[in-house]
């Protein structure tokens, strides 16, 4: 369940940032020296920049403490399911 809800996140804010710099684009078009939709579209790049680094830091963390949890707890078994978990976004 958190996973497809992760998943339908991350879908929505990509088509949803991605809609509004289409929008942005044709404005742009119409009037390609209006600076404060280009400002504006500056914003709208980095946040979806940043949530794509966001998203990359926490499969990072993941990956390495799945590691470190099999290095140190070798005697505990981690399911399928987990590991599927872990492994989510690669």
């Amino acid at each position: 369940m958190k996973l497809m809800l992760i998943h339908v996140i991350t879908y929505l804010i990509s088509k949803i940032l991605d809609a509004e710099l289409e929008k942005k684009h044709k404005a742009l078009e119409d009037d390609p020296f209006d600076k404060d939709l280009k400002n504006q579209m500056f914003v709208d790049e980095s946040k979806r920049r940043m949530i794509n680094n966001e998203f990359t830091v926490e499969d990072i963390v993941r990956e390495r403490s799945l590691t470190v949890f099999k290095n140190k707890c070798r005697i505990f078994h981690i399911s399928k399911e987990f590991e599927e978990f872990i492994n989510k976004r690669r």
